[in-house]
């Protein structure tokens, strides 16, 4: 038998600011117009990229021999470059909208 899918839900004071954050930046969003928001969105390609690398290769069929300790440990280092990507990627839209 396989591994079982979980579903973990942890809040946290941390967890509660991001959120925030988000519906923060929700709302801001009502009063851009369609080119900025299309501009902002293809900040983002870089993130993107990172993000379908990613399951391009978890799709091809040369990952079925990976372990699940070594995919656990590949997933960790590109979970961290795509934080990082999309940490960057938010770093240089603020840039552009300054």
């Amino acid at each position: 038998m396989g591994l079982l899918p979980a579903t973990f839900r942890v809040t946290s004071t941390r967890t509660q600011q991001v959120e925030g954050a988000r519906c923060q930046a929700t709302r801001g969003r009502a009063g851009r117009s369609g080119s900025a928001e299309r501009a902002a969105t293809e900040e983002f390609r870089r993130s993107r990229q990172v993000f379908e690398d990613t399951v391009t290769g978890l799709a091809d069929p040369g990952s079925d021999e990976l372990t699940h300790a070594e995919m656990e440990d590949l997933l960790t280092v590109v979970a961290r470059d795509l934080m990082l990507a999309l940490y960057q990627d938010q770093l240089d839209l603020r840039a552009v909208r300054e």
